[in-house]
């Protein structure tokens, strides 16, 4: 993907491993995402691990990249079960890392709009830096999700041309520019999206 030279950056997923994160180096990518297990549940019932390790391996990660010369991305996996008061270290941790944008990730899909207000104005006032929302559309609340992020100061949203995505997929991109262009009065192309989403799925066979 890379040799085709494409008019965007590249990024890829990562766990907080070094040998998963020097292939993605390898591959010549732009950008660097590793992802960084948040919750109780994750991080001591799926990994047998505690807070410290978490913190430890995030920054041994982050370290590693930033001197290959990387920008890197810190995604906070499960967050949406996770504790406040951990988001809040964590990125304070990975600021000054060198990291300067967080995803708040909705893994299982459970996070409602009055909680990702609560967590983006909580995140925003603790640490100056850019967050961003990946939701899940388990109970078809993506869209709602995402927009209330935004509103309260996420910077960017994670979006697939009609929510194509994991299980019941994620926040569907021409839905979310709509309800932006009309509830928040910008001026959006959405003809053009239309036409786009239209292309790619002629290419992918789904029309």
């Amino acid at each position: 993907m890379m040799e085709l030279n494409l008019k965007c950056k590249i990024s890829t997923w990562n766990r907080m491993n070094l040998k998963d994160i020097q292939h993605s180096i390898d591959c010549r990518v732009d950008i660097i995402h590793i992802s960084v297990p948040t919750s109780e549940l994750q991080i001591r019932s799926k990994l047998s691990k505690d807070e410290a390790w978490v913190i430890d391996s995030m920054k041994k990660a982050i370290a590693f990249t930033v001197e290959k010369g990387f920008q890197v991305i810190i995604g906070f996996e499960d967050a949406s079960r996770a504790k406040l008061d951990f988001l809040i270290k964590l990125s304070k941790e990975a600021y000054m890392e060198g990291v300067r944008r967080i995803r708040y990730a909705d893994t299982v899909g459970i996070l409602t709009p009055s909680k990702i207000k609560r967590g983006i104005i909580a995140l925003r006032e603790a640490v100056d830096m850019s967050f961003g929302i990946h939701a899940h559309d388990d109970f078809g609340m993506a869209l709602a999700n995402s927009l209330e992020a935004i509103n309260s100061g996420a910077d960017y949203v994670d979006c697939t041309f009609k929510g194509i995505g994991e299980r019941a997929g994620n926040c569907d991109y021409y839905k979310f520019l709509k309800a932006v262009a009309i509830i928040n009065k910008k001026p959006i192309n959405l003809q053009e999206v239309l036409r786009v989403q239209e292309e790619i799925f002629e290419i992918i066979g789904l029309n």
